[in-house]
Formats: C-alpha cells, structure tokens, sequence
C-alpha cells in the first residue's frame, strides 16, 4: 500500500476479507458476495450470480438489479 491511497485489509478466520480505502469499505464473502459500504452510509451488495441491491444509509432499497 502506498500513502496515497491508504488501503488496510482485513483477514477473518471465516475466509471473509475486509479492504478499507479512504473511499469505500469493502467485505468480500468466501462465496463470491462482495458488499461495498460508502462514507455516505450507502450500502452496494453484488452476488455472484450478478445481481447488484443498493440501500441508502437507512437501509432502504434504491435499486436491485437480477
């Protein structure tokens, strides 16, 4: 990692992964599921089978795309 772009990674005894960036958090799920949090509190989650749920900081869905 260089100083510019700050990036911590997270390693759990589950095989999940956390990435942290200044600009996102990042969990990534030993089945394929990625779910990124943004500072804005906006939730993005993508399956493996390619379908994207997007929630708002309240948890209110905005979009889920098959």
């Amino acid at each position: 990692t260089n100083a510019d772009n700050s990036e911590q990674e997270l390693f759990f005894p589950n095989g999940q992964r956390e990435v942290r960036t200044r600009e996102k958090k990042t969990l990534l799920y030993p089945n394929g599921t990625e779910k990124i949090v943004y500072p804005d509190g906006r939730q993005e989650t993508r399956y493996p089978s390619g379908r994207v749920r997007i929630k708002d900081k309240e948890g209110h869905l905005l979009a889920d795309v098959q």
